[in-house]
């Protein structure tokens, strides 16, 4: 999903095992910004939580989603957010909960106000998805980045930030030094 920006669901989808590292940019349209996510994805399944752990230490942000249509998978969201606010005790991790699945209406077992409540109590945004439907795929991504940019303005106003560097001047030898590309 993350590959295809979810246009495409893989119909021999292999579920993560230990934890997968991916990069994602996204751009903010109503600021112009760009935020790029360092994203671990890390296994659910209690056999990894040892390594997974190992991970979080760095967390800016939490992304914890659930499965609609299997209650156990619900139920293991307060105590992975447990884990991971133990890990980083001197941050208030902001983030979002995902319910996935939502195409299955049919066999859900979790239903949203449930997962809203769970997301209110944590402080916590939600989020509704259908990875194999691709709807709102992008939605918690885009929420994690709306929230991150908006702390860094917080905390750094555009009046207390560094002024940008004017950029290098061109050297007309650089082109021709081994191993070097101009930009």
């Amino acid at each position: 999903m993350f590959h295809s920006k979810g246009t495409h669901f893989p119909k021999q989808y292999q579920m993560t095992t230990g934890c997968d590292f991916v990069m994602k940019e996204i751009k903010l349209p109503e600021s112009n910004a760009t935020v790029e996510l360092h994203i671990y994805d890390c296994a659910g399944q209690a056999v990894f939580k040892e390594l997974a752990c190992s991970y979080w230490k760095n967390a800016n942000m939490v992304m914890l989603v659930y499965d609609v249509t299997n209650p156990d998978s619900f139920q293991s969201l307060g105590p992975w957010l447990d884990l991971v606010r133990k890990k980083c005790p001197e941050k208030m991790l902001p983030g979002v909960v995902v319910a996935n699945k939502i195409d299955l209406e049919e066999r859900q077992r979790v239903y949203i106000p449930e997962g809203q409540e769970f997301a209110k109590s944590n402080n916590l945004e939600f989020v509704q998805v259908s990875a194999q439907r691709n709807v709102n795929v992008e939605k918690p991504f885009e929420t994690l980045c709306e929230m991150f940019h908006n702390a860094y303005e917080v905390a750094s106003p555009p009046d207390a930030r560094p002024a940008a560097a004017p950029p290098p001047r061109p050297r007309a030898s650089s082109a021709s030094l081994p191993g070097y590309a101009a930009a």
